[in-house]
């Protein structure tokens, strides 16, 4: 000071100073890690120069990159700038399954809403034991939703009952009641009776076919041993007195087989022996 310029005279000629202050700049992510860090003039336009801040996902979010905070001006102290983020709900799938695996709804559901089931309700075939009926999704239970999840249908189990007929060997209805599924059958009357007929006489045996843990409808016949009914067959003389009698098989020929029977002569007549069948 002053300026140079052209010699003409003596010149005193005295230093001149600028006063330069530099400041730090910091850049953080989100949660305090430092990115970036530089010194700048005063008056200086700071930058960013590393690469693009990322934030990892978490359940509930996604998170894009969108600037600095506060945002970025002329260097005039210290300066500390911190990432941020747009924040996207996620969507997770959801898959609703019936009881046997297939795959009944599935769909894209925000975190932290509750999922619901639109479809038609589920069933289940009923089958020779049970009968099953649709009671919710509890496998799991429903919940909020935190991530993807798998839901099963659940069915209460109702034991099956059937018809079990007791019938005589005429086809005549002895009992009929309800028994459950894998009980087994009983027949609570006294045992079925027949009637004697001239040719046998039964006595009941058991049921046909043989009685079976119940797995269905059924029906069982009374079944009946016979024996062959006996006769007496007496052969009677010409005067009532009994010349042999013997019990004999229903449907055999019987058989005399004692001394040829007499009647004494009288006075007209002589008499021979001859065979007469009396029914």
């Amino acid at each position: 000071s002053p300026e140079l310029d052209i010699v003409t005279e003596d010149v005193t000629y005295i230093a001149q100073y600028q006063e330069i202050v530099r400041y730090e700049v910091a850049f953080y992510n989100w949660d305090g890690t430092l990115l970036q860090s530089n010194w700048y003039d005063y008056g200086e336009y700071p930058s960013y120069t590393g690469e693009t801040p990322i934030r990892e996902a978490d359940a509930q979010y996604t998170y894009t990159f969108n600037g600095w905070s506060p945002q970025l001006d002329l260097v005039v102290g210290d300066q500390y700038y911190y990432a941020q983020y747009d924040a996207t709900l996620n969507q997770y799938e959801i898959n609703f399954y019936n009881w046997d695996g297939t795959l009944l709804q599935s769909s894209m559901v925000n975190y932290g809403e509750m999922p619901t089931y639109t479809g038609v309700t589920p069933t289940r075939e009923s089958d020779a034991q049970y009968t099953y009926t649709f009671t919710g999704w509890w496998s799991p239970e429903l919940s909020m939703v935190t991530g993807t999840t798998y839901y099963y249908a659940q069915y209460t189990s109702t034991l099956n009952q059937y018809e079990i007929n007791f019938y005589d060997w005429d086809g005549t209805l002895l009992q009929s009641n309800m028994v459950n599924y894998g009980e087994w059958p009983k027949y609570y009357n006294s045992d079925p009776w027949r009637e004697a007929d001239a040719q046998y006489t039964y006595t009941f045996s058991g049921w046909s076919p043989e009685l079976d843990w119940v797995k269905g409808t059924a029906s069982y016949y009374a079944q009946y041993e016979t024996t062959l009914n006996q006769y007496e067959v007496t052969f009677f003389n010409w005067d009532g007195s009994v010349l042999q009698s013997t019990i004999v098989n229903y449907g055999e020929m019987p058989a005399y087989e004692a001394a040829t029977p007499t009647k004494p002569e009288d006075e007209h007549y002589i008499y021979r022996s001859e065979e007469r069948r009396v029914g």
